[in-house]
């Protein structure tokens, strides 16, 4: 498979932050390692690359699980083993998760080897939670602290006079007035989040029927991952019910989208054929704004989803689809084209507050929105304090978007639905 370049944007990033270059530099090799920066390397619908979906993280986990490597021979262990067998078999020999990073990135030749959470199989799969958002998103290598996007806002008008009142200069010269493509530029920073825990228990990853309680530990700290990212990338910065961001993060659509259609009530909301009208006409809002309709996406909530679901009587708009190659079951509409979700990121109605307005349906043009990944979930060993090992999982990255950045709710690529509730 060949990497396949963002056709959007210039990249960058904020963290935590890493300001420096050589610590910027030195975290994006622990995902990421000599893969080129600011290509798409996680798209399972092909929304950003043409339709074809890149799973260059798949290639990765098979090369972990599976590649040989000749290990030092001064190693404890088979001098033939993948890297997971041989992170395996050194924690079962009682190393610490530190000692069994120095000793892996020193054979390796790497330094400072962190295991990448997010592509070992028996973290990767495991989904308590539908965070569809989190999952389909185009995601972008880079090592810069500040992305920048650039997106053309505007094209110039051809005019059918444009010769009859021109001037001219002393010589004689046309003087033209001149029509340029208006151009946006928009900032955003890498933020860094994660969480630390420790264990008494020893770590092992795959391949074993004695399953540790560090392994449990990790699936649950890698969903627990999953699940932010899928939160911030709705509700960014805003925390107030319904929403479930967080202030310190990067913005997300509920900063960014626009709401044109006027808010409908939680009665028209619960009446399926209405909102599906709603819908209709927020796809068509999308559309009109310059998105590809197999582009569009729409995320609700399940009983958003259950509505919608109702609603359609026949096939005029409504597909059934059993099943993504990612996993997720939805339904999509229009003629098969617009993907419709539900994620556990956006409450029930009846959990929103009484006599309010909020967002609780998005509408989004892929192709315009896009994580940007200076590190994948990585696990960082910490320093060990008696019989406990203790550790860090974390990434960095940023939500993108091509058409408004969060200052205002301009983005005329996501369209927000609101209702009001009684």
């Amino acid at each position: 498979m060949s990497a396949s370049n963002a056709n959007f944007g210039k990249a960058t990033s904020k963290g935590r932050r890493i300001k420096k270059s050589a610590d910027r530099k030195d975290a994006y090799q622990k995902s990421f390692g000599d893969f080129p920066e600011e290509t798409v390397y996680r798209d399972p619908l092909g929304i950003n690359t043409g339709g074809k979906p890149v799973t260059f993280q798949k290639d990765w986990s098979d090369k972990l699980h599976n590649e040989q490597v000749e290990w030092d021979h001064t190693m404890p262990g088979p001098n033939r083993a993948s890297i997971v067998e041989k992170w395996n078999h050194l924690q079962r020999k009682g190393y610490g998760l530190k000692q069994t990073s120095d000793m892996i990135g020193k054979s390796l030749g790497t330094g400072n080897f962190q295991l990448p959470l997010d592509i070992i199989q028996d973290v990767f799969v495991v989904n308590p939670e539908q965070t569809p958002a989190a999952d389909f998103l185009p995601r972008v290598s880079t090592q810069d602290d500040t992305v920048f996007a650039t997106p053309q806002t505007d094209e110039p008008d051809p005019s059918f006079d444009l010769e009859a009142n021109v001037s001219t200069d002393a010589d004689g010269n046309a003087i033209y007035d001149f029509e340029d493509p208006s151009f946006a530029e928009l900032e955003y920073g890498v933020l860094g989040y994660g969480v630390a825990t420790r264990t008494t228990d020893k770590l092992i990853l795959a391949g074993s029927n004695l399953r540790s309680h560090e392994a449990v530990q990790e699936q649950a700290l890698m969903t627990g991952h999953r699940q932010r990212t899928e939160r911030q990338i709705f509700w960014g910065t805003d925390t107030s019910g319904p929403a479930s961001g967080d202030a310190n993060g990067w913005t997300g659509m509920s900063q960014m989208g626009q709401s044109t259609l006027s808010a409908i009530s939680e009665s028209d909301f619960n009446t399926p054929e209405t909102l599906r009208e709603e819908v209709e006409q927020a796809v068509d809002i999308v559309e009109e704004n310059g998105a590809n309709k197999s582009d569009i996406a729409v995320f609700g909530g399940y009983d958003f989803h259950r509505n919608l679901q109702r609603s359609f009587d026949d096939l005029v708009r409504y597909e059934p689809q059993e099943e993504l190659d990612t996993g997720f079951s939805t339904f999509t509409l229009d003629g098969g084209t617009v993907r419709v979700f539900k994620t556990n990121a956006i409450p029930r109605i009846s959990a929103y507050p009484d006599a309010a307005t909020n967002d609780a349906i998005f509408v989004a043009d892929l192709n315009s929105i896009a994580l940007y990944q200076l590190q994948d979930v990585t696990m960082q060993p910490l320093a060990k304090l008696g019989p406990e090992e203790r550790m860090a999982v974390d990434q960095y990255n940023v939500l993108v978007s091509e058409s408004g950045d969060g200052t205002t709710r301009d983005a005329d690529h996501i369209e927000r639905i609101q209702v009001t509730t009684s």
